[in-house]
C-alpha cells in the first residue's frame, strides 16, 4: 500500500491543536476511525463549542500529537454542532498551499487491479541454490507496469512488493508470501490544485473501471508538491468518484482484456484524447467525460440491476457524446431545402398572439431539427463502429437498439397502451446500449475487439454479450 499501517491516519483518532479563527490554537480530536467520513471535535471548552462559531474556515491547519502536520478542508454543509464534517484530510510533514496550485504528482491505490496483472506477475529471484538456503533473495520493489504520456498528464503503475526483512526470512523460504501492491501514479506538467488532482485522477479510474467492467473505487491516495521531495502527503479521504458500492466476490480468477504494457499504453493515450476532446487521428473531437460520468453513475454501479431508469440512462448517453463521435447533420437535397425554407416563411407569419398552444414556435423548431439526426442515428452511428469489427456476428445489431430507443421513448414520452414490455426485453436493451457505448469507445482508442474475445476467463462484456446476442435477436427482433 502507498502508507504502512504506522504512517497512514485512517483507522485511528489523534489528537492536537488546530487553528480555527484567532492566533490561539484550539486543542481538538480528529476522528478518522471511519476514513471515509472523517470529523473534528473541539475539547478545550465544552462538547458543543462549534455552535458557538458562526462560520468554520473553508481550511484548518493543526499539528496531532505525533508532530504530523494536517490540513483540514471543512465541509460547507454542517449537521451537528459537536462534530465537524471534513471533506478532506491532507497528513504530512507539510501543509497543504492553500491558494498556490503546486500538486505535481498524485499516487493512489485501487481496490480491483485484475485489469492490470497480467502474466507473468514478476516474483523476485531465487535461481541461485545459495541464495534459498541463506534466505538472500533479491527484490524487485517497484517494477513498472506501464507509463503513457497523456492529455492530462503522464499515467504510469508499478508493483510495490511488501517483502519481510532478511533475517525474518527462513532458511528454506518454500512457504514465503510476498504480497505486490500496485501504484497508479499521476504527473503533471504543471501545478494543479487539489480539486483539479482528483478531477484527473477520477478520470483515470474511470478508464480502469471501462476495461474492467465493473466499478473501481480508490484505497489510498498521495500527493506530491512543487518542489518535488522525498515525502507525500496523505490524501484521506480517498477521491471516491461515488461515495460506495458493493464488491461482488467471483468465484474464479478474471482475467483482463489487456495483456502488456505497451498495448495499455496505447489505449489508455487515445481513450484520455478523445475525453479531453484533443486531436486524433487529424480530427478534432468533442470532449466525451459528460457521458463518460453518466454512464459510470447511472449504468456501471448499478451491477446486475436492470430497471427503466437505468435503460434510459443508456440511451441519453449517446445524446451526451459530441457530434463528432456520432453523426453530422445531414445534407439534404435542393427540393428538400426549399421546402423547409417555404414552410419556415409561412409559419412564420402566423400571429404570436393568437397561438395559445404554442404552435408556431413549436413547428419551427420542428424545422431547424430537421437536419439534425435523431436519437437513433447517433446510435446506429456507434453500433456502425462494433459491427464493423465483428462482423457477421453482430450483423443485424442495429435492429436491437432501434427497439432499445424506441422503449426509451416509451418510458420517457409516454403511451396509451397498458401492456408492459417484458422484462427480458428491458435487459436486452439496456445491455446493448452499454455494449455498444462501450465498445465503440474502445475500438475508436485502439483496441482489438477480436483478440480480446479469444481471451478464455474474462468477464468484460465484449466476451459474453456475442455469445448471447442471437438469442437476443431471435427472441426479440426477429419476430417482428
Amino acid at each position: 500500500m502507498l502508507f504502512t499501517d504506522t504512517r497512514t491516519l485512517a483507522g485511528k483518532t489523534h489528537l492536537g491543536r488546530f487553528q480555527i479563527h484567532s492566533e490561539e490554537a484550539n486543542v481538538g480530536r480528529l476522528n478518522m476511525v471511519d476514513s471515509k467520513r472523517p470529523t473534528l471535535t473541539l475539547l478545550h471548552n465544552d462538547q458543543t463549542s462549534w455552535a458557538g462559531i458562526s462560520q468554520p474556515p473553508a481550511i484548518i491547519k493543526g499539528e496531532l500529537t505525533c508532530g504530523t502536520l494536517v490540513t483540514l478542508l471543512v465541509c460547507k454543509t454542517q449537521s451537528r454542532s459537536v462534530e465537524l464534517l471534513l471533506d478532506y484530510v491532507v497528513s504530512g510533514r507539510q501543509y497543504l498551499p492553500e491558494c498556490d496550485s503546486r500538486i505535481v504528482r498524485i499516487q493512489f491505490t485501487v481496490d480491483d487491479t485484475r485489469t492490470l496483472r497480467w502474466n507473468p506477475i514478476f516474483l523476485g529471484s531465487a535461481d541461485n541454490v545459495d541464495n534459498i538456503q541463506t534466505g538472500s533473495i533479491e527484490w524487485n520493489w517497484l517494477r513498472k507496469i506501464f507509463e503513457a504520456d497523456t492529455a492530462i498528464g503522464r499515467i504510469s503503475a508499478g508493483y510495490r512488493w511488501d517483502v519481510p526483512s532478511m533475517r525474518l526470512l527462513p532458511p528454506h523460504p518454500s512457504d514465503l508470501r510476498i504480497q505486490a501492491d500496485i501504484i497508479i501514479s499521476l504527473e503533471f506538467s504543471s501545478g494543479q490544485s487539489l480539486e483539479s488532482a482528483i478531477s484527473k485522477a477520477r478520470k483515470v479510474v474511470k478508464f480502469l473501471a471501462t476495461i474492467s467492467g465493473s466499478p473501481i473505487t480508490i484505497v489510498q491516495a498521495a500527493l506530491s508538491l512543487a518542489p518535488a521531495s522525498s515525502s507525500v502527503l496523505e490524501l484521506v479521504p480517498p477521491p471516491y468518484y461515488v461515495p460506495v458500492y458493493e464488491n461482488v466476490p467471483t468465484d474464479r480468477e478474471i482475467g483482463p482484456i489487456v495483456k502488456d504494457g505497451a498495448t495499455m499504453a496505447r489505449l489508455i493515450t487515445k481513450w484520455i484524447g478523445l475525453g479531453e476532446g484533443t486531436e486524433v487521428d487529424g480530427r478534432t473531437q468533442g470532449a466525451r467525460w459528460e457521458a463518460r460520468n453518466r454512464y459510470h453513475t447511472s449504468c456501471l454501479l448499478k451491477g446486475q440491476v436492470y430497471d427503466e431508469d437505468r435503460l434510459v440512462s443508456a440511451a441519453n448517453l449517446f445524446d451526451l457524446l459530441p457530434s463528432s463521435a456520432t453523426q453530422c447533420d445531414f445534407e439534404l437535397s435542393p427540393e428538400a431545402l426549399i421546402a423547409v425554407d417555404t414552410a419556415r416563411c409561412i409559419i412564420k407569419k402566423m400571429l404570436k398572439e393568437d397561438d395559445a398552444y404554442h404552435t408556431r414556435s413549436r413547428c419551427l423548431s420542428d424545422l431547424a431539427r430537421v437536419k439534425h439526426p435523431t436519437l437513433k442515428n447517433r446510435v446506429r452511428a456507434r453500433a456502425k463502429i462494433v459491427k464493423e469489427e465483428l462482423v457477421p456476428q453482430l450483423n443485424q445489431i442495429e435492429l436491437i437498439t432501434d427497439r432499445a430507443v424506441d422503449l426509451r421513448n416509451r418510458y420517457v414520452h409516454g403511451v396509451d397502451s397498458n401492456v408492459n414490455p417484458p422484462l427480458g426485453l428491458l435487459v436486452v436493451c439496456t445491455v446493448t446500449l452499454e455494449f455498444v457505448f462501450v465498445v465503440s469507445e474502445l475500438i475508436e482508442a485502439g483496441w482489438d475487439v477480436s483478440t480480446a474475445r479469444e481471451f478464455p476467463r474474462v468477464q468484460h462484456m465484449v466476451n459474453w454479450y456475442p455469445h448471447y446476442y442471437e438469442a437476443y435477436f431471435n427472441e426479440y427482433c426477429d419476430v417482428d
